[in-house]
């Protein structure tokens, strides 16, 4: 069981620069992924999504990329010379416009937006491209462990609870032929005296009685509640995604549950229905963040 909830972080280093890469994760219902970049990596944005979505089918990833490599990276430039001449030609007129004097220099006119331009190599650029590489997958192995962690916690939690409604249904079953009987008899008095009120055949009023037993029987319910108990407990030792599989069979116990309540009335049996209740609404809460 993996949680969605992880931080990591990964450095690497090559020749006198480095990258530092900070990921982190919360819970959501697909993965959303959101990489902040300096405007000079910008061109590995879809590289490093497909890493992550090789490593993480869900959940919100940000991720941070930062460090010091400008100054060795581009060891290459570009003149724009006709960007340089129309800089001289406008600033030529305005100085004659306003009487200003006007001698630029070429660290002047260098340095003005746009006149030289850093060029990266093909070498200098698959450099990079593998420090980034390296960078991202440190990360993200020390974001999967931290979530692994959190994930067995989860996992311990859950299985814990799942033991505990286990008890309550076995409690169930035991309570259950003592409640039908009090509801069955309850229910022969009432049409008895509604017997009483109006004609009514023997032999129509026990079908009656028979009808409204069948009416009250919850062995399929109990079984389906037992079924999806047990297909929770498989799913959590399977090393794969299972959030939304065990959401799903939460609901199917959940609507069991609420259907025996319909049916069979009793205290003994509103307690136990109301204690598996809340055990079923602590683990949904759990695997909110369950991956």
């Amino acid at each position: 069981m993996i949680s969605m909830t992880g931080f990591g972080r990964g450095k690497a280093e090559a020749e006198g620069f480095y990258l530092t890469c900070d990921i982190r994760s919360v819970n959501h219902k697909y993965l959303d992924i959101s990489i902040r970049l300096p405007r000079s990596l910008t061109i590995f944005d879809p590289l490093i999504r497909e890493i992550i979505k090789q490593k993480i089918s869900r959940g919100h990833v940000e991720l941070f990329i930062q460090g010091s490599f400008q100054d060795v990276l581009f060891m290459k430039a570009r003149v724009d010379h006709k960007l340089a001449a129309s800089y001289l030609e406008q600033l030529s007129k305005l100085a004659r416009k306003t009487d200003l004097e006007f001698s630029p220099d070429i660290t002047f006119i260098a340095g003005l937006p746009g006149v030289v331009i850093p060029v990266e190599t093909a070498e200098e650029g698959d450099n990079l491209k593998q420090l980034l590489i390296a960078a991202v997958n440190k990360a993200l192995k020390n974001l999967l462990s931290t979530r692994r962690i959190e994930g067995e916690m989860i996992r311990k939690d859950i299985s814990a609870r799942i033991k505990s409604i286990q008890t309550f249904h076995q409690k169930l079953l035991l309570e259950t032929p003592k409640a039908q009987s009090m509801s069955t008899d309850k229910m022969k008095n009432r049409i008895r005296e509604l017997a009483k009120e109006a004609s009514v055949e023997p032999l129509r009023l026990a079908q009656e009685v028979a009808w409204l037993a069948t009416k009250m029987d919850i062995s399929e319910e109990l079984t389906r509640f037992k079924h999806h108990m047990q297909e929770m407990k498989k799913l959590m030792a399977v090393n794969e995604p299972m959030g939304r599989k065990l959401d799903f069979l939460i609901q199917e116990a959940n609507r069991e549950l609420t259907t025996i309540s319909n049916k069979l009335q009793g205290l003994e049996i509103s307690w136990l229905i109301v204690e598996m209740k809340t055990e079923l609404e602590r683990i949904r809460e759990q695997v909110q963040n369950v991956e």
